[in-house]
């Protein structure tokens, strides 16, 4: 329920991961899938027609807070309109700030507990932090992303020579980079005299759940092209260790990408910076990766 048709591929992995793990899990079951606009146009209709023994969900993503307010209203709603059904939250980062944030807080996690079979999963510890002391402990769980639940076979069989260095950097709401870190890692890559692509996590269209698999499986075949990637976004770091690509990843505003790399810190491949002033360490962490990692694919 609520599901993108914006161009964001991150989302659209999340929802293709969620997918694949609801067809294991559940194989003799029909999904239907709502889009957020088609959520927002056929609301009553929806309340009316989908009967109290459908299991609901709701895709996973940073969506819960102050941060994307009207994702935010979209899961208070669906909430609200199916007080009789089981739902599922998928993993959600929850951000909150201002004047009122303890009270919207409060107000979600009142939501939770007041249904009477609900499961929201965070994928970080910061979010498990914030309501873990206000929602019931069977209805709150700490996941990682579902999208980390893919492996390599999303490449298939294809033969990749990995080539260049891929930069990935954000310039929404989300940065936290006080300088212009883009135009730092050009100068030391220029410098050493590697060649680099400027990437991104976004398609040039609207996608549509029958595109949803070819766009990203197009996706991930890029990332695993590169020798190294060098990104702020969550999915950019996701879409590096599901594809075995070496990375070196800064955090945002949100701090999900350092609460996702909990669970990927074991991967020798990636590397959270956290001090992107830091541009000695930048410079060595490149040269580290590139001769340890660089040329590897399976």
């Amino acid at each position: 329920m609520g599901t993108p048709r914006h161009k964001n591929l991150g989302d659209h992995a999340i929802v293709y991961a969620q997918y694949k793990y609801i067809e294991k899990m559940y194989p003799d079951m029909a999904i239907f899938e709502f889009s957020k606009l088609e959520y927002e146009t056929y609301r009553f209709l929806l309340k009316r027609i989908i009967t109290k023994k459908a299991l609901i969900v709701i895709d996973g993503g940073g969506n819960l807070g102050t941060l994307w307010p009207e994702e935010d209203a979209l899961i208070n709603n669906v909430i609200s309109d199916f007080r009789d059904n089981r739902i599922i939250i998928f993993p959600q980062t929850a951000y909150y700030e201002g004047d009122k944030r303890n009270e919207l807080i409060k107000a979600f996690s009142d939501k939770i507990n007041s249904h009477k079979d609900i499961l929201l999963m965070v994928r970080d510890k910061a979010s498990y932090e914030i309501f873990k002391n206000l929602i019931e402990e069977s209805k709150l769980q700490l996941s990682p992303d579902i999208v980390l639940r893919m492996g390599t076979e999303i490449l298939g069989k294809k033969s990749l020579q990995r080539t260049d260095i891929g930069i990935c950097i954000r310039d929404d709401k989300e940065s936290v980079n006080k300088i212009d870190i883009k135009n730092n890692i050009c100068s030391i890559l220029k410098k050493k005299e590697y060649s680099y692509k400027f990437i991104t996590t976004f398609a040039d269209h609207n996608i549509y759940p029958e595109e949803r698999e070819h766009i990203l499986k197009e996706k991930w075949t890029e990332f695993a092209s590169y020798k190294l990637i060098i990104t702020d976004r969550l999915h950019g770091m996701i879409f590096s260790a599901i594809t075995e690509t070496p990375c070196i990843v800064f955090d945002n505003l949100s701090r999900k990408v350092s609460g996702g790399y909990e669970w990927v810190k074991d991967f020798n491949f990636v590397i959270l910076h956290r001090d992107i002033d830091d541009l000695e360490k930048i410079d060595n962490e490149i040269d580290s990766l590139l001769n340890d990692y660089g040329d590897r694919i399976e």
